[in-house]
């Protein structure tokens, strides 16, 4: 025999901030129970709810590749978004603005926009890499919340192949369709959720004055590369001594500001040879060199060869812009 359930009262005016009227949380409460002729082993009612306003970073999916090949290299060169890498084999060289880090299986490193980087596999021991690439307002600050930063750009994590699993996924989702690009950006966050549970941060105390020192010596040698810049140039800038300035880049960055400072004229050279048409001695006169063979010599002695070969090894003709 069905039962039917008490009506309810006519509505009064009362506001969503209001408390319902006695009469109408009566008839509720009656209305949520069960019928009297229900099984004695009927199931009880059962609800779960869950309210989280969640206000995901601003960040988005641009785009995710893996790699093993014994020529694995990119750069020198600057990135407009932010790509992480995760090594799951092997090993290899990462360089950011001209500082070298080793990095190997079980580690993941940041490239971060607008810095000039370069990497490459080690050629003994080549390296398996899982590369993902995303741009955003939040990018900057969430990786910071990670544990990368341009001093400490590598992170350890405890199960590299479980973010290999998640691009695996990614290049999964290929077809370009309002649904797959949902679940890409759910693998996006799923990734840096995981990142930020379970990487482990290079893990040295750095005094926040000296981090402060650190990143602004870099701020200005890389907007001073177009000059014949001397540490001193760069110590004056900060209002601190000579020594003091070279401490703090052996302590942390494990290189002295004057080898920082030509690589980092190096790698601005070597990005105007692989994407200009611009005469070596035109490019030497505008990363503070005066005479071409001076900056050749230093161009081979960090980079490993000179700036013609390195030109006509890496450029690509339909990229080269009039210099």
């Amino acid at each position: 025999m069905a039962t039917t359930s008490t009506p309810l009262p006519p509505i009064e005016r009362w506001t969503r901030t209001d408390r319902p009227p006695a009469d109408v949380r009566e008839a509720m409460n009656e209305a949520a129970q069960l019928p009297s002729d229900a099984p004695k082993d009927a199931a009880p009612p059962v609800k779960l709810s869950l309210v989280h306003a969640v206000n995901p970073p601003r960040i988005a999916f641009l785009g995710a590749n893996m790699e093993r090949h014994p020529r694995s290299s990119w750069g020198p060169n600057t990135r407009e978004n932010y790509t992480i890498i995760v090594v799951t084999a092997g090993k290899g060289e990462y360089f950011l603005d001209g500082v070298r880090h080793a990095v190997s299986a079980g580690q993941c490193f940041m490239l971060p926009a607008d810095a000039y980087t370069y990497y490459h596999t080690d050629w003994e021991d080549i390296w398996t890499i899982w590369t993902l690439s995303f741009t955003g307002e939040d990018c900057e600050s969430l990786m910071r919340r990670c544990g990368f930063s341009m001093i400490h750009p590598v992170v350890n994590v405890a199960e590299p192949a479980d973010f290999a699993a998640l691009i695996q996924l990614m290049l999964e989702h290929g077809e370009r369709t309002y649904t797959n690009a949902l679940t890409l950006q759910g693998l996006l966050y799923e990734f840096i959720a995981l990142l930020l549970e379970t990487g482990q941060p290079f893990e040295e105390n750095i005094d926040s004055k000296d981090n402060d020192y650190i990143e602004r010596a870099i701020s200005y040698i890389q907007n001073h590369l177009h000059e014949s810049l001397q540490v001193n140039d760069v110590a004056e800038a900060l209002f601190i001594s000579r020594s003091y300035l070279t401490t703090l880049f052996r302590t942390y960055l494990r290189i002295t500001p004057k080898v920082f400072i030509m690589k980092a004229q190096m790698f601005e050279a070597a990005e105007k040879l692989r994407s200009t048409s611009m005469p070596i001695a035109q490019i030497a006169a505008t990363t503070g060199y005066s005479t071409p063979f001076a900056f050749s010599k230093t161009f081979k002695r960090i980079m490993g060869m000179s700036p013609r070969e390195f030109r006509s090894r890496f450029t690509n003709p339909d990229n080269i812009q009039e210099g």
